[in-house]
């Protein structure tokens, strides 16, 4: 209890209060943006990586969860140069910072195989969708790469459409469970408080 100060601020690193309703694991770092927009280019390999994942912020083989909004307008298939794609992409980070793009990584192949992205921003003019769904580094990536990146790619833009991710929340699943269909919460077994104030 030494991080506890007299009318101050327990702070860890392990866990924080997100969104007045969840805890979350503080994973997404140095990238913290609440939202990331773009209009892809009409070339191939227009790429995001606005979110990376430290993977010495969990232990190996901790299921964790994902839940990651999109936000998509005018995005179609009218580039004749090629056929539109887009999907989720992310590099594997090297202990020196640089990024290995070979082999994609965990945590993009699970948002990759819950739902084609593709599909998702073609399937009318404009809206939303929220990916929910679990990933588990694998050894051989927890133990050599530092972490991975959370983006997305796409082939052959028509140049006008846009898409936005907004910040995902990350934490370990067997705190999930879904109250309504609106609502999701932690599990009871952690308190969250912003001040303890000592009399």
């Amino acid at each position: 209890m030494s991080d506890i100060n007299k009318k101050g601020i327990w702070n860890t690193s392990i866990f924080h209060e997100l969104y007045g309703m969840n805890i979350t694991q503080n994973i997404i770092s140095p990238y913290n943006y609440d939202l990331y927009s773009y209009i892809p280019s009409t070339t191939i390999n227009s790429c995001i990586n606005p979110y990376l994942i430290k993977h010495s912020d969990f232990e190996l083989g901790e299921k964790m969860r994902i839940i990651l909004k999109i936000q998509y307008e005018e995005l179609d298939s009218s580039n004749t140069s090629g056929t539109f794609k887009m999907w989720f992409q992310g590099a594997k980070k090297n202990p020196d910072g640089s990024n290995v793009w070979t082999g994609g990584n965990d945590v993009t192949g699970a948002l990759n195989n819950y739902q084609n992205l593709t599909d998702v921003v073609l399937s009318q003019e404009q809206g939303s969708f929220i990916y929910n769904t679990t990933f588990i580094i694998s050894e051989n990536n927890y133990n050599t790469y530092t972490g991975c990146n959370i983006g997305i790619r796409s082939d052959y833009s028509n140049g006008i459409g846009k898409i936005t991710m907004y910040k995902p929340i990350i934490f370990p699943d067997k705190y999930y469970y879904l109250e309504t269909d609106s609502i999701i919460r932690q599990g009871d077994d952690f308190l969250s408080c912003e001040e303890i104030v000592e009399y």
